[in-house]
Parts: C-alpha cells; structure tokens; sequence
C-alpha cells in the first residue's frame, strides 16, 4: 500500500500543543472528564466512564460528536479517579485498574495497567489527527481523504490484535488491512477479502496473555491498519466525522468483551428452537414443493426446527406480500407446518418497489419515509422487485412504520424475520474498487434525517454501515411489540457494533467449497472475538454445487456453531441432508442428532453470553491466552469452555491433527484421555467429527428430537467426566444447567434459574449435586440420568453396586448400568424424579 506511513504526509495533520478548555471543564464539575483546545480550533477529549474504560475523541474545528449507534451504556457511577500533573504537562488519570496518560505538549494520550505496562500508546510523532484540504497539485491519498481523521498507535512487538469484525484474515489480524464498510462482495470472498457485509471496527490487543479493547465509533467509511503499513504501528481513521474511540482496559480477553458488550448492548436470548437445525433454499417453491421438503425430513427421521422462505415467496419479490400463485393457501400451509413441529421463517429486504400500486410503496411515499438525494428527488436503485425505495431506517417513526407492515406475515404464523440484502445492496452496481465509497449501495448524497424530516440531514456515506443495524432494530422491536408473549429472532446479513441486541447474523453468500468449508469456521470465530456471539454460515455452501463428503463436513461442523442452517443458491444441485444418497444421508443425519443432544449444554452457553460477552463458539486464544501456538487456530475451536471442538474442513483427510490445550480432554465417542498442551494426530474418517470433553466437566444433555418440544418431558442425561481419585484425592467434575421456558420474555424478570452441577469422586464413592440460588423458576426433572465417566477402576474388571440413593431415598439398583469401554468405566444412574436442590450418592463395591 502506497501509504502516507510510507512518505512525508502532506496534509494529514496531528495535534499539536493543546491547552485545557476551562470553560468547558468547569462546566463539567468532575476530575474524569477532561477537555482540551488546539490553536487552530480542534477540541479533544478524554473521559474515564468506568474503572476500565475511557473514551478518546477528537473534534475538528466546528465538528460536534456524533450521535452513536452503537453505544447503549458505560454512563455508569462516576468511578474514583486520582489525578496528578507532572511539570511537563502529563497529566495523570488513575483508576482501581487503568491509568490514562495525557500528553499536551503535544497532544497524545497512552494507557497503562497499574503495574505501569503500557497498551494503547499513541504514536510520539503522528499521534491522532485530521486531513486538511490538498493542493492543487497533490495527489489525493486514499488513507487520509481531506475530511478524514485518524489515530496512530504504537504497535510493540510480541502483540496480536484479535476480533476486527468480518473479515476472512487469519485470526491474528496483525499485518492486515481491514476496511469498514457494508459490502454484498461482488466476488466469491477468500482469503484476500477484507470488507463484508458487517462492520464491527473492536479489535482486542493480547500480549503476554494480557488483553486491551479498542472500540472505534463510526459508521462512516472507516479501516484498520493493523501493521500492514508499518510493522510497529496500527492505525485506525474514517473518511469523515469526528473520530471517537473507546478503551477497554482488561487485562483478560472475557473481561474487554463483557465490558465491550456493556458498552454496545447485551445479546438478545434467541427462543431455543432458533438454536436447532434449520433448511432453507433460495428457493423453496410452490407451496407442494415446502410440503415435501418438510415430509422428508419427517419421514427420514432427521431432526429440523425450520423452513426459510426466500424472495420468491413473495409475489413479485414485493416485501410483506405473498404470491398468489405459488403460495395461494399461506395460513394454510404454514398452519400444517406448525403441526408438523416447524417454525417457518420469511425472508424481508429493505428494498420497496417503487410501483404506485404497491401500498407499501404508495404509503412511504406519502409520508416521507423513503431515502431522498440533496436535490429533494427521491431515491430509487435497482434490486430484485425492479426500481426501488428504501425506508430511512435512521428515523424512530420509519422504524416503528416499517414494524407494523410485519403484522400479517405475523398473523399469517410467520416465526422470525430473516432480513437480507441489508448492506443496503443494489443488483445492478457492484463497483470492485473498494476505495470507491458507494460500493454497490447508494450514493453519498441521498441524505437521512435521524431526528425526522425537520431535523439535521446526514449523508448516507456517514450512516452507511449503520444502515443494517437499524433495519434489524426496526424487525426486532416490531416482533417483540406485536408479539409480546414471544422471543423475537431476527437473522441479519448487516450489521454494526451493537447488532447483537437485536439478531443473528450468517457469514453471508460462502461457496461450495472446501476453503469455505474453512473460512466458516475461521470467520465466524473471529466474529465472537468481535463480541458477537450468535452467529453462523450457510451449511453446505451457497453458491455452487456441493458434493456428498463435502456436506457431511460442513453439517459436521455446523453442528457446534451457535446458528445452523443449510442454505443453497437457485440452480445449484440441492444439498438436503439427503440429496447425495446413503451413506452421507445417514452421516448428515447423526451429526444433526448430535445438535440435538447437545441443546442443553448449548442453550446453557448462549444464555452465559448474554450474561458476559463470551463467544459460543470460542478460538482457543480466547481461553488459553498466554499460549502464543494456539492464537491462529482457525479450524478447532471450543463450544463453551468444555467442549473442544476439532472439525475436518479438508477433502479425504481420515486423520487430523488436533491441537489439545492444557489439561486433560476424553474423546467424547470412546473415552480415551488426551493430555495437553500437544498436536496429536487422530482417526477423522468421514463418519467422525473430532469431539473431546474437558476432564472435570459436566455436560447437561438432551435427547434427539425431532423438532425442539416435540416431548412434553425431555430426559435429561448429566454426563460427569471425573479424574482418577482416591480416598485421600477427591476428583471433582463441576457443570452448569440454564433453564427457562425457551419461548417467552419472561427470563427477562427473573424468571430463570442457572443450576450448579457437581459431581465428586472419591475412591469407589460419587456424589453429585444440583444446587440452584433461585425458586423463581422451578421444574421437575422428571426423566434424568446421571453418568459417570470413569478412569479405569482396579483391576480393570466390572464393579458392583453397593448403594445408590438420592437425597437419601434409595434407588433401584436393577436400573443402573455399570459399563467397561475400551478407555473407561461409564457409571449410569436413572433418576425417576428430582428437583434441584438435590443429591445423589452411589458406593460401588471393588471388583473382586
């Protein structure tokens, strides 16, 4: 890149001698908020908001701070700062966790932990600043635009940046440049593609295992540089606006997302079907065809929650109509489906056709809800209905307009919305310049009116990558206010920082290929090291055709992602679990059964994302981060902390070599124990996904089902995987159960409990307990078994039962299975009923 970090920068401009703004500050009242004024008009500002997280802005003369879309909290207690100024001019902000450094002569702002190592230094020379007007004879430099802004920060060696948003880069996304701006890629994306369909500008630095967060506010045109430019220096600017930009300070990776997701919004708990397996197609018509696809998976016996419906569902891919010719009986057909045990899902576009029959369009052009040009002319761009208008999904009473046009896909029986083509995307400019602004999305001067049409105008080139979010907020309040006795699920193309309030997201249009395959897993990890959490891909690969091997692997690893759903374009071959015949019909079939069983400990998982910003899906640096082997592991990852997952994302590879993290980790097919850290080479033919269970783990199961809440009582299996103890060393396994009723609001005032599991081995005795803090959610456990995964007991030949009781009523031994595996004992013990609190004990008696 022909950068101005390569030359003498010509009209960027950093700050330089700065003086604090007393009559802005004495306004202020308060030692954590600091203003500051340079000769030529640009204000700065530094504020400490929280014991670990500050914020930095810079404000070029006559600019005001925009609004952000992202930003819900941190406006918390004012936190205990201690203040000191040395002769220089630095003056010195120090919290229980952080100290904020602030330079004035010049400007420059550093951070350091309180045992004085530093993280996020600005740079002694270039520091934070703006691009001024060029000259006549300059040659325009993309990076610093005139209007743009930019920070420079020192990058030392040793360090990773992490997270960055959705991008197929490595994992450690030092030496990459990563553009923001929301892009439908006019190309197939690999290795090289550095801006997609959602732009999330948090990326994490980790060095010698400890972690800061940086949060760049803006949804203008924006990039980071992470050391492609400069070895030692990471940048990040946008082409306009003001530059304003947060601090997490950690120290550990869990501690910056859960701060970054008090920051941007907490994750909204999907209903529990969403996390079940899901088919779509573009596209599933007429009506007979969705019947079909529906009766097969019935008929086969393999499990699936539900059917999406793309555009031509839609009578003249017009939003929120159906076709009566395709679909002439909608309350009917998704009436049958309901009883069959499907959701059904409809795809909705931002794109209004802008034909003055369409009462949509005829109403939003009444009231002023569509995008306008400085000129006053409306809008419209070319997308699947033909010439188009797009709400201003920036106003409030645009979003609640558009909300309401969701009601009869509602009463239809519509589950969730599924909302596409967000970036906002047009079919008829895909521009491969990705310098160019628009992309293939509107132009610069169509102009939105956050405040109403009254109100100040803002260009789309400034709310272009908030576009998306919105459109999901929009969905998201609409479902939860026409349907309040239901859990909104929103699947977004689009998005910004924030989107995690309101929706999933999918890696958008992959390919049916075995670097997708890959890039699946790598993406969609990266995205959780991006705070967020609930996403997924399109299984089997959208665009071409998929083979038989192919779709097992990708199912396999689909599987232990947080969304699942098999997605294919129109004129491929079709890749239902059953499209390639046995034996992969049979292989697709036990890798979905394995979901399945796996929902409790899923659902368990989501539900602590909400709570703390954790990934699901979790790249091993995210719990191991002091071992620098592990931080571009892309293609294992865990689900949870207990669960490590090792999925094959390459053609024939009957063995792969796993990775295994320190500690000890059980093959969760055989039982064999795996010690770490090592790469170990393991058996991965087809029918194998590679799955190890952390030892000292409890995993809450489910049974396979054919749809979520197909049995009135699900059995419930408690899996112990315990440590070698004796009667002087106790081995202890300990787990978590989160239960609510899967469907409501309700777990929003409490009405949820997080069940302690325990389970405790010494010598020839365990015990396990459930324990939960709170009655405000109680059920009966009324079909569970408790297993007990064993070391080899002594002599290596089967015990006998000696007791068995649960709070201290006996059980029936002739129930419990004791069982010798190749690698261990498997303890099994039905309970016919429980309740938490509760507990079991069971004596085995030495094998003679």
């Amino acid at each position: 890149m022909d950068s101005l970090l390569q030359r003498s920068p010509r009209n960027y401009r950093p700050i330089g001698a700065v003086t604090r703004d007393t009559a802005v500050a004495a306004g202020t009242g308060s030692s954590h908020i600091w203003h500051f004024r340079a000769e030529d008009g640009t204000r700065t500002e530094v504020t400490v908001l929280q014991e670990d997280l500050a914020r930095v802005r810079l404000l070029p003369a006559g600019l005001e701070p925009a609004r952000s879309w992202a930003v819900v909290g941190g406006e918390g207690p004012i936190p205990a700062t201690s203040v000191s100024e040395d002769s220089s001019g630095v003056i010195s902000l120090t919290t229980s966790t952080m100290s904020v450094l602030i330079s004035t002569q010049p400007f420059r702002v550093a951070f350091s932990w309180l045992d004085g190592v530093s993280f996020a230094v600005d740079d002694e020379v270039l520091g934070m600043g703006y691009a001024g007007p060029y000259g006549p004879d300059d040659i325009v430099d993309t990076l610093h635009p005139e209007g743009s802004v930019r920070c420079y920060k020192r990058l030392p060696p040793g360090e990773h940046i992490l997270g960055a948003g959705e991008c197929t880069a490595p994992l450690d996304r030092r030496g990459q440049h990563i553009v923001y701006w929301n892009t439908d890629p006019p190309q197939p994306h690999g290795d090289q593609t550095r801006s997609m369909y959602v732009s999330i500008p948090f990326w994490m630095g980790l060095r010698a295992g400890r972690c800061y967060g940086i949060f760049f506010d803006t949804t203008w045109r924006s990039d980071l540089d992470a050391g492609a430019s400069r070895p030692d220096l990471v940048s990040f600017g946008a082409r306009g606006g003001d530059l304003t930009y947060y601090v997490l300070a950690g120290p550990t990776i869990a501690q910056v997302l859960d701060c970054y997701a008090a920051l941007t919004g907490r994750l909204c708990l999907p209903p529990r079907w969403a996390l079940g397996y899901g088919q779509s197609r573009w596209t599933y018509y007429p009506e007979e065809a969705v019947r079909a696809v529906a009766t097969n998976f019935r008929d086969r016996s393999i499990p699936c929650d539900s059917l999406w419906l793309d555009i031509d569902y839609m009578d003249g891919y017009r939003d929120f109509t159906w076709s009566p010719r395709r679909f002439p009986e909608p309350d009917k057909l998704i009436g049958e489906l309901r009883e069959a045990g499907y959701k059904v899902i409809t795809i909705i576009d931002p794109c209004v056709k802008a034909d003055p029959t369409d009462p949509t369009f005829t109403d939003g052009l009444e009231h002023g809800y569509f995008l306008h040009r400085a000129d006053g002319s409306l809008y419209t761009g070319e997308v699947w209905p033909g010439d188009c208008a797009f709400p201003d999904f920036s106003r409030a009473d645009v979003r609640l307009w558009w909300g309401e046009l969701h009601r009869p896909l509602l009463d239809t029986g519509i589950a969730a919305i599924w909302n596409d083509m967000n970036e906002p995307s047009l079919t008829d400019r895909f521009i491969l310049d990705s310098s160019t602004p628009q992309g293939s999305t509107l132009p610069a001067d169509v102009l939105h009116y956050p405040d109403g049409p009254a109100g100040a105008a803002l260009s789309h080139e400034a709310f272009h990558n908030a576009y998306g979010l919105q459109m999901a907020r929009a969905t998201y309040e609409a479902l939860a206010r026409l349907r309040p006795d239901r859990r909104p699920f929103v699947l977004t193309r689009s998005g910004y920082a924030g989107i995690q309030r309101y929706a999933s997201i999918w890696t958008g249009d992959n390919q049916s290929a075995w670097e997708h395959l890959r890039l699946a897993s790598r993406m969609s990890l990266a995205l959780g090291l991006s705070g967020m959490p609930l996403v997924g891909f399109d299984t089997g690969g959208f665009w071409e055709n998929a083979t038989g091997p192919l779709l097992v692997r990708f199912t396999q690893l689909g599987a232990v992602f947080p969304f699942f759903r098999n997605h294919s374009a129109m004129e491929t071959e079709s890749q239902e679990p059953w499209a390639f015949g046995q034996p992969f019909e049979a292989l697709c079939r036990r890798a979905i059964e394995l979901r399945y069983r796996l929902l409790p400990y899923v659902y368990t998982v989501v539900a602590e994302a909400m709570r703390t910003g954790a990934p699901i899906a979790r790249a091993l640096i995210y719990a191991y981060p002091d071992d620098e082997a592990l931080v571009n592991v892309d293609d294992q990852h865990l689900l949870g902390k207990d669960l490590l997952c090792a999925p094959v994302v390459e053609d024939n590879q009957p063995q792969r070599i796993v990775a295994f993290p320190r500690g000890a980790w059980i093959d969760w097919e055989t039982g064999e124990r795996f010690t770490g850290p090592q790469r170990r080479r393991v058996d991965s033919p087809l029918d194998v996904l590679p799955l190890f269970v952390r030892e000292g783990a409890v995993i809450p199961l489910g049974p396979v089902m054919q749809y979520t809440g197909e049995l009135v009582e699900e059995p419930l299996t408690l899996a112990c995987y315990l440590a070698e103890g004796d009667e002087y060393q106790q081995a202890v396994a300990q787990g978590e159960l989160y239960e609510d009723d899967g469907e409501t609001p309700a777990y929003q005032e409490g009405r949820s409990r997080l069940v302690s599991l325990t389970a405790i081995r010494s010598g020839l005795r365990v015990t396990f307990r459930a324990e939960s803090p709170s009655d405000a959610y109680i059920r009966e456990w009324s079909a569970c078994t408790v297993e007990f995964h064993l070391p080899y007991l002594p002599g290596n030949r089967r015990p006998e039962v000696e007791s068995a009781a649960i709070d201290g009523r006996a059980l029936d031994q002739k129930s419990i299975r004791v069982t010798l595996r190749r690698y261990e004992t498997l303890l099994s013990v039905p309970i016919p009923s429980a309740t938490p609190p509760c507990e079991l004990q069971v004596t085995l008696l030495a094998p003679d």
